[in-house]
């Protein structure tokens, strides 16, 4: 394998056997886990996702989530958001108070290290000085609660299109650029990129817009939902096309290691043959644009961190009939 594809690939899959469509049992995703932490593809395994009121359940399987990994495990905790800016505060505080649980049951078995949670519509539709405050008043639970977790936060095209996107975008760099690293920590975006029902699937532009806009504004994010197969194909049952892991993450990098138009993303997000894609000892290739080993890791570490996915399989499997793996 070359260099290139496992710099792409390290830690680039955070388990969630939990969510659809597995929907898996939490002992049957954690005996995963814990098979998958001990196999030969372990490398692009990263954290364990887990809803936040599961998690004072967790210490039954505190043992299984230490083995094979050095310091324990490391979780994504999924929140529950709520519907407006009150009501998400406050069950933010009841997650918390789960996460601060499962600190104390679990010990150094596992940590959590982010939270990942979807914006309310309501406060996206109050602008940019809206979604500040959430995110602004969201840190200072964070930081009397769970000072090391990082946040992530979910936006989607259903509410007002490109623009209320940039725009929120826009409200959580203005953040960091007043508090991370001086009071807080970043906070980072999230996008959806697949789901049981088509409408919910962003298109090709419209993903190329989020991953340009986060380049842009120096924002991390991570994806969720879809990536199962590498590259993008056709979805029989959803009667579209759906996005593959390999295409979403390719462009991301070449989009950070230089400034693509959004045309130039369109056409990495959509290349369905493996042959469009290059992996070299010195760097990754697609439609005319390259990137170096060094560009690779710095895009992984600062821009595109990871996407969660119900099964580990299935992308490791896709991989293997490409004969990348």
């Amino acid at each position: 394998m070359q260099e290139s594809l496992q710099a792409l690939l390290t830690g680039i899959i955070d388990y969630a056997g939990m969510f659809p469509p597995a929907k898996l049992p939490l002992d049957v995703a954690v005996k995963n886990y814990d098979a998958y932490k001990k196999g030969g593809h372990a490398w692009m395994l990263s954290r364990f996702v887990c809803g936040a009121s599961i998690l004072p359940g967790m210490e039954v399987y505190a043992s299984a989530l230490a083995r094979g990994r050095a310091g324990g495990c490391l979780v994504a905790v999924a929140g529950r958001g709520g519907e407006d800016m009150i009501s998400f505060l406050e069950v933010l505080q009841q997650d918390l108070a789960c996460v601060d649980t499962f600190d104390k049951v679990v010990g150094l078995s596992g940590e959590v290290d982010v939270f990942e949670v979807k914006l309310p519509e309501a406060v996206i539709e109050g602008g940019s000085e809206s979604v500040y405050e959430l995110v602004e008043r969201s840190s200072e639970i964070f930081a009397s609660g769970a000072p090391g977790v990082r946040s992530f936060y979910e936006i989607g095209f259903g509410t007002g299109g490109p623009e209320t996107v940039f725009e929120t975008l826009s409200a959580l760099k203005k953040f960091n650029d007043r508090w991370a690293g001086e009071r807080y920590r970043p906070a980072g975006a999230k996008i959806r990129t697949g789901g049981a029902d088509a409408t919910v699937i962003p298109s090709s532009n419209q993903l190329a817009f989020f991953i340009s806009a986060c380049c842009k504004l120096g924002l991390t994010y991570k994806a969720t939902a879809g990536l199962h197969r590498p590259l993008r194909h056709a979805d029989k049952a959803l009667a579209t096309e759906v996005h593959g892991f390999l295409n979403v993450f390719v462009a991301a990098v070449l989009a950070h290691a230089s400034v693509l138009p959004l045309p130039k993303i369109v056409n990495i997000l959509e290349c369905a043959k493996i042959g469009n894609f290059e992996f070299s000892s010195d760097g990754l290739s697609c439609c005319g644009h390259h990137a170096t080993i060094d560009q690779i890791v710095a895009a992984r570490r600062e821009s595109c961190v990871s996407f969660g996915s119900c099964s580990f399989d299935e992308p490791v499997e896709g991989l293997q009939k490409l004969r990348l793996l």
